[in-house]
């Protein structure tokens, strides 16, 4: 048994490689509707993958900024959108500087929380 992201975890399964038993996503998705939910199984809990370029701490927030909006500007292309989506990826986000940093301390808190427990 293994938890694997929906872009390669997919793509293990459609190739017979594997068996998806459930997405941890509060929602089925939309590229693998056959796949039930975990609290469609009984299991309550969430947890949704996701994926941020890192830069060094140094880095003037003027290039952060210019560096998100090269991402958000190719993550804004419909081809793009729709080939994630074919591969499973059921939300892409594209948010500023600030709400990535707000997200990710938000992750970091409620998994600490949860770890703790």
């Amino acid at each position: 048994m293994m938890f694997d992201a929906g872009l390669t975890g997919f793509q293990t399964a459609r190739g017979n490689q594997a068996r998806a038993f459930a997405v941890t996503t509060p929602h089925r998705n939309a590229a693998n509707p056959e796949v039930p939910t975990w609290r469609e199984g009984g299991v309550d809990a969430e947890m949704s993958v996701w994926q941020a370029v890192f830069v060094p701490t140094a880095t003037p927030r003027d290039r952060r900024e210019i560096l998100n909006a090269a991402i958000n500007l190719a993550l804004g292309q419909e081809a793009l959108r729709k080939r994630l989506g074919d591969l499973g990826a059921d939300r892409i986000l594209t948010l500023s500087v600030a709400e990535s940093e707000a997200y990710m301390a938000g992750e970091v808190t409620r998994w600490e929380a949860l770890l703790k427990r």
